[in-house]
């Protein structure tokens, strides 16, 4: 009867050690990306508001960090931030000390928040606004990123009101199913559709020019939730 005892105090150490373990266990953090419209969406207060309340609760659950510009030429502007790995190295923390990882987290994150805010400041380049470009140009570095056990999170900050090139939303008719699947296709041949594709796409500011023209909403928001899934995107959100 010890013997028994003994063994099931053994299988019950194991078994609330097990669960202690994954209890305590933590999802590995996001490869993550703030895209930023330096267009005419910059000019409005409520823009920089949505930058200043979500990117710092956005980026609590990232480990690297990307950025790019929207501009009149998105993805040869001269208007870049670099990317911040927010963990630390080995070489910066050989033994993994949690005081010395949580200290060195902190600091880089408090890089991230400025550096969003002065993408809303880039100097004009050209007339329009090349979201598609910055979209490519980001999904390109998180891409090279890219880790298979991590979640990939995009936020946008933009509203999306292309005019440059092949896609022009002021203008395009995208008002019926037939339209918009033209013009995605048309895009994908002429290949300016950013591969994004795994990944959470959360876009803040959507169409916030185009409140003015109520009767445009449905369609554009139609097309570009289509767009992005058909980039590969695992979720959109349109806010």
């Amino acid at each position: 009867m010890r013997g028994r005892a003994s063994l099931a105090a053994g299988v019950s150490s194991v078994v609330l050690l097990t669960t202690s373990v994954t209890a305590c266990s933590v999802a590995p953090l996001a490869v993550c990306g703030i895209l930023v419209d330096s267009t005419s969406y910059a000019r409005n207060e409520e823009s920089r508001r949505d930058i200043e309340r979500e990117v710092p609760s956005f980026v609590g659950e990232c480990d690297w960090v990307a950025f790019a510009a929207v501009t009149g030429n998105s993805e040869t502007t001269v208007c870049r931030e670099g990317a911040v790995p927010i963990a630390a190295t080995r070489a910066e923390n050989p033994n993994r000390n949690p005081k010395v990882e949580e200290k060195l987290r902190g600091l880089r994150l408090k890089e991230i928040l400025p550096k969003a805010q002065k993408l809303l400041d880039c100097p004009p380049e050209g007339k329009g606004s090349d979201v598609l470009g910055a979209l490519r140009y980001l999904g390109k570095q998180m891409t090279a990123r890219r880790l298979p056990d991590r979640r990939h999170a995009l936020i946008v900050f933009s509203d999306l009101v292309n005019n440059i090139g092949v896609l022009n939303v002021a203008k395009d008719d995208l008002d019926s199913d037939g339209t918009r699947a033209a013009k995605i296709e048309q895009l994908r041949q002429a290949r300016l559709l950013p591969d994004l594709t795994g990944y959470d796409v959360r876009v803040h500011g959507f169409l916030r020019k185009e409140k003015a023209q109520p009767d445009r909403v449905p369609g554009l928001r139609s097309f570009w939730q289509q767009a992005l899934e058909d980039t590969g995107a695992a979720s959109v959100d349109l806010l």
